[in-house]
């Protein structure tokens, strides 16, 4: 036998052995609507039909018994013979196997179990830990309390009440709800409660903890004889003779019955009562009432009460109810903190404000008061004042900050805020959150950094832009007249995304142009250039280099203002050489031309190929170019010659493949200049290359208003064979769009439209700078080109310009509008 339970204890670490067990009404254990164990685990039995408990190596309950439960993690219930004992979860005997039955009983707390004990056809109640809450002397136990309340049948079968002090009380009830500290007694209808030995008698209509409304009809008694309400009977609220009534737990009357509802509030604090539809306040502390004559009170946590009467509003001390602002506002709102609440309100379309103790300390004149929406860090006191069209600024606890006399005042930067005069002027300044002056309101317009790298804002002042650092000091003064983002070598400004755009073009009032950096706050390139062209950045070696042009020559420059390539050529461009990566200055090739003449250098000025060609132009960034000779051009690469059939156009490679045209025909080539396809009638593209070209020419047609510029533009804005050819690659749904295009009717459509925004939109009040003003910024998704703005979405919101020109599209070096999707 021993080895046995050594055996079991191994495999499953507790050794639990039971008899079985046939449930009767004559059952030591009975209970005659089910079984009171039947969710516990019954232990199986040894072969001897006995049954006993080890834990660990230990025997803690010997194997004598005939059943064993485990209750719970608790402790066991065991069974020998005809009684019944219990011992807690180390073995040890808590009630000693002497019971002709032991029952665990749950009351009105789910997680707190007693134990029903019998003898002798009587019942008694125990804890778990084996103290006698009642002697076994009663015909039924029914049902008990956290307050040691009970219900009980006596010998006599009489449905007792024993109280918390002991005493039997006979109030015979139907019914019996048990809250923790209360019964709530139903008899015949009529309702009463009981505690602290006190009961009201049976007098009222329903008994709860809050009644807002009376309900009609009135709700039925509990069906159940026992039921329970897991919570605390705190300041019973009644109903008798059809109004309601609040009473304290002596049965004591605290508002009188006459009343259609009674709410309580913050923890019992105090409680609204309705007067038909009129609200008062009862503040149980004071024993203080205030008169039902508000149509609204609201209150949360420790605020005072904002109440309506007669429409208007009013604030009463959540204390006291004395009144701290009469009720005369169209509307009260608070703000500030808890222990310092403040007071907007309204009256006659105005808004200011009053403080805690009814103070006030701003008058109500002003037509709006608004938080500061984006300011990071500025203090939740802190509001913008609006009167007459003009705006300030007012913190509730300091008081006024701004005076009134700004068209705007708004975040900037999430550091400081910037306000505006109102016209004819309109000037802006910055302003720290407390008011003070951090740039007077002197500027044009002053602009926030859109890279978080940028060490500066830029400003604009008597039409010239500056820049002021991080502090709010003035570091470049206003001396230029543009200062637009450098494009790159691909004739377009990469998406700042992408890209760290921390270089741009500044030009001054004499037509000269250099460089600031943005990240570092200064001028690396003085503005002495005719143009700054192009950059071309090695970021992994800290290289930038641009292509300027200085006394009509172009040459190249690198970031510190040295001369990379001289200044004496006619042209010169960088354009399709590889971009934000390593590379060796050898390996950069590009066209340039002199006294008429074409020829191919690198960044060291080596000369590739000669001058002496009529036209040199790069068409991959594998070092191929088009060379123009006698009339035709040929493929080369770098000094090679790849073709000779001499071409009439040939177009930029897309990946490995480019188109060649010749005598209104064009066939497909590759980079070595292999025919891969047969020809096919089709005339190269004529269009613009970059973005900025393509906006230029608009505003150049719109500004010249004839049809010949009207017409050449739709032609070039328009979609043609030769761009489609590529285009139509990049996805099955545009393949099968491009089939249906008619070009010609294309073209005609872009020239109606053209004359339309003419008509409706240029000649009006449309802001035409704003066009070329807005930087259009280059972004490639699934491989499609195409335009985007940080600023300036619709080129000030005019929906024709807006649709014509966003989303453009990039094809084989060509900007064209992507409107005819609508189409």
């Amino acid at each position: 036998m021993k080895f046995f339970l050594f055996a079991a204890f191994l495999l499953c670490g507790i050794t639990l052995v039971s008899a079985q067990v046939t449930y009767a009404t004559d059952s030591p254990h009975e209970k005659t609507d089910s079984n009171p164990y039947s969710h516990f685990y019954k232990l199986p039995a040894q072969p001897n039909g006995k049954t006993g408990v080890i834990k660990g190596k230990d025997t803690i309950i010997p194997p004598k018994y005939d059943i064993i439960y485990k209750f719970e993690n608790r402790g066991y219930f065991v069974q020998k013979g005809d009684k019944m004992g219990y011992f807690g979860k180390d073995g040890e005997e808590i009630i000693p196997v002497k019971y002709d039955s032991l029952i665990p009983f749950k009351t009105i707390n789910y997680y707190t179990y007693s134990i029903k004990t019998k003898n002798k056809g009587l019942y008694g109640l125990m804890n778990i830990h084996g103290i006698e809450y009642l002697k076994a002397e009663y015909k039924d136990i029914l049902g008990f309390n956290t307050a040691k309340q009970y219900a009980v049948y006596d010998k006599k079968g009489n449905l007792t009440i024993i109280s918390e002090s002991g005493k039997n009380k006979k109030l015979n009830p139907d019914k019996i709800i048990f809250y923790e500290n209360a019964l709530v007694l139903y008899q015949g209808g009529k309702v009463g409660f009981f505690t602290n030995d006190t009961f009201t008698g049976y007098q009222y209509d329903i008994i709860k903890n809050g009644i807002s409304k009376i309900p009609t009809p009135l709700p039925d008694a509990p069906k159940e004889t026992i039921s329970y309400i897991n919570t605390k009977l705190e300041y019973p609220i009644a109903i008798q003779n059809g109004k309601v009534g609040l009473l304290n737990l002596q049965g004591e009357v605290l508002i009188p019955f006459k009343y259609n509802g009674i709410t309580k509030h913050n923890n019992n604090d105090y409680f609204t009562y309705k007067d038909n539809n009129l609200l008062g306040i009862y503040f149980r502390k004071t024993n203080t009432y205030i008169p039902a004559k508000y149509q609204k009170i609201q209150q949360k946590g420790q605020d005072n009460f904002i109440v309506s009467e007669n429409g208007k509003y009013g604030v009463l001390d959540y204390k006291t109810g004395a009144e701290l602002i009469p009720s005369k506002y169209k509307r009260i709102t608070i703000y500030g903190s808890k222990s310092n609440p403040i007071y907007e309100v309204k009256i006659n379309h105005k808004y200011g404000f009053i403080d805690a103790n009814g103070k006030m300390i701003l008058e109500p004149e002003y037509d709006a008061i608004s938080k500061i929406y984006g300011a990071r860090g500025i203090p939740s006191s802190t509001y913008i004042t609006k009167k007459d069209s003009l705006h300030g600024l007012f913190d509730i606890y300091k008081g006024k900050l701004m005076p009134v006399k700004y068209l705007y005042i708004g975040s900037f930067a999430n550091k400081y805020l910037m306000a505006c005069t109102p016209a004819p002027n309109r000037k802006y300044g910055l302003f720290n959150y407390d008011g003070t002056t951090v740039l007077d309101t002197e500027y044009d317009n002053i602009y926030e950094k859109r890279d978080s790298h940028y060490k500066n804002y830029k400003f604009k002042k008597d039409g010239l832009y500056g820049f002021i650092d991080t502090n709010g000091k003035v570091t470049i003064p206003a001396q230029y007249t543009h200062v637009t983002t450098t494009p790159t070598i691909n004739h377009d400004i990469i998406y700042p995304e992408g890209v760290k755009n921390h270089y741009q073009t500044i030009s001054t009032k004499n037509g000269k142009n250099g460089v600031i950096n943005r990240f570092t706050n200064t001028i690396p390139i003085p503005a002495e250039y005719d143009t700054i062209v192009a950059k071309l950045e090695d970021t992994d070696n800290n290289e930038v280099y641009f292509v300027a042009k200085h006394e009509k020559y172009y040459g190249i420059i690198d970031d510190a203002n040295k001369i990379i390539v001289p200044f004496k050529y006619d042209t010169l461009d960088l354009y399709l050489n590889e971009e934000y990566q390593s590379f060796d200055k050898a390996d950069i090739t590009f066209a340039a031309s002199k006294k008429g003449k074409f020829g191919i250098l690198n960044l060291n000025e080596k000369e590739i190929l000669p001058f002496k060609y009529e036209y040199i132009s790069k068409v991959s960034a594998k070092n191929l170019f088009k060379v123009r000779e006698n009339g035709a051009y040929n493929l080369y690469k770098n000094n090679v010659r790849v073709t000779t059939t001499g071409y009439d156009e040939i177009s930029e490679f897309e990946g490995s493949k480019a188109l060649a045209f010749k005598n209104n025909k064009m066939v497909e080539i590759d980079l070595t200049g292999k025919v891969l396809t047969q020809p096919v009638p089709m005339q190269p593209h004529q269009g613009f290359t970059s973005m900025y070209a393509m906006k230029k020419a608009f505003y150049d047609a719109m500004e010249t208003n004839t049809e010949e510029a009207f017409r050449d533009l739709a032609k070039k804005m328009a979609p043609s064979p030769h761009l489609m050819y590529f285009f139509k690659h990049k996805t099955s749904r545009i393949q099968q769009h491009i089939s249906y295009l008619n070009y010609e009717n294309i073209e005609e459509e872009y020239y109606q439209i053209l004359i339309k925004i003419r008509g409706l939109i240029w000649s009006y009040d449309y802001d035409k700078r704003n066009l070329l003003d807005t930087e259009d910024y280059t972004i490639i998704e699934n491989g499609i080109e195409t335009n985007t703005r940080t600023n300036s979405h619709t080129y000030d919101n005019k929906k024709y310009v807006e649709k014509f020109l966003r989303n453009s599209l990039k094809i084989n070096g060509y900007w064209i509008s992507s409107y005819f999707f609508r189409f």
